[in-house]
């Protein structure tokens, strides 16, 4: 598969202006990623902010379904993605309806990003049982795939029930768009592997730029490990603990004996299994840009999305570009 770049709206950035994510500034990043090449933007989902969040991120979030068909609009190539959609967020009945719509309002371009969700707060608002998304969300999917992939659907589930139920809207690509499953445990690799183009695993490297440079760097592997997400999933599966870690204290050894555990169920797949991998520039560190995109493909990558930290929109368009223009092509 040939790698692809994905970009996120900046939504959640650390000390930004809300005039970051006004309309018009929303429509002018959409538009200089897309003059530069990038394949895809990405939006998030989230209707909550904890009070964990409120020194670190702005309120400015938008629905996703409302943002993508908006950027649907303004844009006429690029591909329109959820970086993720919560599943249990949403009868599966509606989302489906919705994204169908918003594939063919797009033209055929909408990516769809799936997870479980992270956030029990949002769990607790919607009266939803957090301990069991896992299960919720595979069953969702599950009756999703069966709405778009068929005229009438009938799907009988602990969860969702209906009989012989046609949607108001289909997508335009079929059976239905490509989907990406995201989170790091091994649940949601089974629910990539059993519905899935490919797999998102959450992790995220640092890439930064200095002063225009188009040098970058993946992040040191001495960044503290106290509070390793990853541990526990690891030494779960029997494996011992990697030490090569990277900024917020997150591995990528622990993701290769996930898949290498899941092989023969990869290897059974139609298509390959692609894998969407993270990083984030933040005017933190410095080193080579192709080197560092050199060490994703390595690791599997098929799809690597660009999270730009910057202290003015001015800033992040620049940066944006920069990426676009002078490395990017290296990879076309």
């Amino acid at each position: 598969m040939a790698l692809e770049f994905s970009f996120t709206t900046p939504i959640y950035l650390k000390f930004m202006n809300p005039d970051w994510v006004s309309p018009d500034s929303l429509v002018e990043i959409a538009r200089i990623g897309e003059e530069v090449g990038y394949d895809e933007i990405a939006v998030f989902d989230h209707f909550l902010e904890p009070p964990e969040w409120q020194p670190s991120y702005a309120t400015n979030s938008y629905d996703p379904m409302p943002l993508l068909g908006f950027l649907a609009a303004h844009t006429s190539e690029i591909r329109i993605a959820s970086a993720t959609i919560n599943i249990p967020y949403r009868h599966p009945a509606v989302m489906a309806n919705e994204l169908a719509t918003i594939d063919k309002l797009s033209g055929g371009r909408l990516c769809i990003g799936l997870a479980a969700g992270y956030l029990a707060e949002e769990y607790d608002t919607l009266a939803l049982d957090f301990a069991n998304r896992g299960a919720i969300a595979d069953e969702y999917l599950a009756a999703m795939i069966e709405l778009w992939s068929n005229e009438y659907a009938s799907f009988s589930g602990e969860y969702v029930n209906f009989n012989e139920v046609k949607l108001a809207s289909f997508p335009v690509q079929k059976p239905h768009p490509e989907v990406w499953i995201h989170g790091g445990n091994l649940r949601a690799l089974r629910r990539a592997i059993s519905y899935g183009k490919g797999w998102g695993p959450i992790v995220g490297p640092g890439l930064s730029s200095d002063a225009g440079s188009t040098d970058f760097t993946i992040g040191s592997t001495d960044a503290d490990t106290t509070d390793d997400p990853y541990a526990e999933l690891v030494q779960a599966l029997g494996q011992e603990h990697p030490g090569v870690h990277v900024p917020h204290s997150k591995t990528y050894t622990w993701m290769t004996e996930v898949l290498e555990r899941e092989r023969e169920a990869i290897e059974a797949r139609d298509e390959p299994l692609g894998l969407w991998l993270n990083f984030r520039v933040d005017k933190t560190m410095v080193g080579d840009a192709n080197a560092l995109i050199e060490e994703q493909v390595e690791r599997g990558a098929t799809k690597l999305s660009v999270g730009i930290n910057a202290e003015s929109l001015e800033d992040h368009n620049a940066t944006l570009r920069l990426i676009g223009e002078q490395v990017l092509p290296n990879w076309r």
